[in-house]
């Protein structure tokens, strides 16, 4: 439940949050010392008075009691550079996306072989997957890249799962008494039935107009035979049949109209679908 709300992006946000504190806090940072002092020529450091026995300087000069003309060793600066700095480039991601486009392969033969799977388990696999290298580019770093492919997999796995919400929902609706028509019927996504052709008093119907507003599924709506319908049809994208005129595509609207008994219009019937089939036909006509 709760398909309004992306728990994926949010579950995949936290985790990343998680991660980059955690980074923060383990952190260690180590100052730079400078460059390595010099000694004069009696092996002195500089400053020293000649003819004087340096003082126990400490550092920078861990060699001022060395002897006179004794070279002074090279100080080893090699500990203060970054042990084992993090590796970077995008080296997991083309891995991420080999694995995913087997992974998705194998799936899809799985669901070909005629088991049941449903559309949003391809997104969610790609989303898994990605979950993972990132856990994996976490510790071994080179995971560049694999945050926006896990986002565009949580989008996709909440469309196709709200989707397949929308889809088992399907609204019929057989009014008996013209009294008992609304003005308006909506669905957000699924399927709508408008059987209207069993309305016991259609002269009722008369001067009436009905909306139907969908998000994307399918809207069919049953008028009488006996009236005079004016039906106005507007589609996103997919398809419509007007009482037996059918067009598909981009952008479409038709109005198509019924004639009954009289040649006045009783009815009106205006539907506006964002995606999906719209069929407005009469009882027992072609659908």
């Amino acid at each position: 439940g709760a398909y309004w709300f992306p728990w994926p992006i949010a579950v995949l946000a936290l985790g990343v949050l998680w991660f980059v504190q955690r980074d923060r806090r383990t952190r260690t940072w180590t100052p730079y010392a400078g460059p390595a002092p010099t000694a004069g020529a009696s092996g002195t450091p500089p400053g020293t008075p000649s003819g004087t026995a340096p003082a126990d300087l400490g550092q920078p000069y861990p060699h001022a009691h060395t002897a006179p003309g004794v070279p002074i060793p090279p100080i080893d600066y090699s500990r203060l550079r970054p042990q084992n700095p993090r590796k970077r480039g995008p080296v997991l991601f083309w891995f991420t996306l080999a694995l995913i486009a087997l992974a998705e392969g194998t799936l899809l033969v799985v669901d070909l072989a005629g088991v049941d799977v449903l559309a949003s388990a391809y997104p969610a696999l790609a989303l898994a997957i990605a979950a993972g290298m990132l856990v994996l580019g976490a510790f071994w770093g080179r995971a560049g890249g694999l945050i926006l492919v896990a986002l565009l997999a949580a989008g996709a796995t909440w469309a196709t799962a709200a989707s397949e919400q929308w889809e088992s929902q399907t609204l019929r609706y057989a009014p008996q008494q013209a009294s008992e028509v609304r003005d308006t019927y909506e669905l957000h996504g699924g399927q709508l039935v408008l059987d209207l052709s069993q309305v016991e008093d259609p002269e009722a119907l008369a001067g009436r107009e009905v909306r139907v507003d969908a998000g994307a599924g399918q809207v069919e709506v049953i008028v009488p035979t006996g009236l005079d319908v004016l039906a106005n049809t507007d589609v996103g994208v997919g398809s419509l049949t007007v009482f037996g005129d059918q067009t598909e595509g981009l952008g479409i609207n038709r109005t198509g109209s019924h004639t009954g008994d009289d040649s006045t219009v009783d009815l009106t019937v205006d539907i506006d679908l964002g995606a999906g089939e719209v069929v407005v036909r009469t009882q027992g006509g072609t659908r």
